[in-house]
């Protein structure tokens, strides 16, 4: 499954916000893509909880925790109605 997700993000986005850089990158591009994407608050959460899982699916379930914790908590200043989820959003349509 990770080959998979790999072969299907961007390799070249900037990784993980706020959040140092691992093996967990395509996780990252994955999340930053649903934010973009916006929806309902359940939407976000459900984003979330993704990264945790992915990021623990690469052999680091302390961090997905931490990673999810973190993003629940202060993932609405990124979330589709900010700018910066707006940003990417524009990014994305190139």
């Amino acid at each position: 499954m990770v080959r998979e997700w790999i072969k299907r993000l961007d390799i070249d986005h900037p990784g993980c916000t706020l959040w140092p850089e691992g093996d967990w990158h395509f996780c990252c591009v994955r999340h930053d893509y649903r934010y973009a994407d916006g929806g309902s608050w359940r939407d976000k959460v459900r984003a979330d909880w993704e990264l945790g899982w992915c990021v623990a699916g690469t052999g680091h379930p302390f961090i997905g925790g931490l990673m999810f914790i973190g993003t629940l908590i202060f993932g609405a200043l990124f979330w589709r109605e900010f700018r910066a989820a707006q940003a990417w959003a524009e990014l994305r349509r190139g």
